[in-house]
């Protein structure tokens, strides 16, 4: 075959969803219960996962302890990921109202002339 028909599988280690909670102390004997196991995922989430994985690195150089990493990977591992899509944009217009509040608030005070006495009618409001 020609180097251009030659398929070469990509393989990775799962190491977003391997917390410490998983691991388990050698016995004297030295016996290991080793459980292997693949599943085929598409190039795309691959390539975020990975994001994932370097981002948990960056945070251990960024000084988090490893209970503190573990918890953060098992938000994405434990969790349902619709749930978590979800989350997010209840968050993102969470944050945009906000906005358009702080904005209204902002051209409201704008317009008053005088804020004498304001705050002694505030409490018959």
């Amino acid at each position: 075959k020609q180097w251009y028909q030659r398929r070469v599988a990509i393989t990775a280690g799962d190491q977003l969803s391997h917390t410490r909670r998983h691991d388990t102390p050698l016995t004297a004997s030295g016996a290991v219960n080793l459980t292997v196991s693949f599943s085929p995922i598409t190039i795309g989430k691959l390539r975020i996962w990975m994001q994932f994985e370097e981002a948990i690195r960056n945070l251990k150089d960024l000084g988090f302890g490893d209970d503190d990493v573990d918890e953060i990977k098992s938000i994405f591992t434990d969790t349902n990921m619709y749930f978590l899509v979800l989350t997010f944009f209840v968050s993102v217009f969470h944050l945009l109202f906000d906005f358009l509040a702080f904005k209204n608030d902002i051209s409201f005070w704008k317009k008053e002339k005088s804020t004498d006495c304001d705050s002694a009618l505030i409490p018959l409001l």
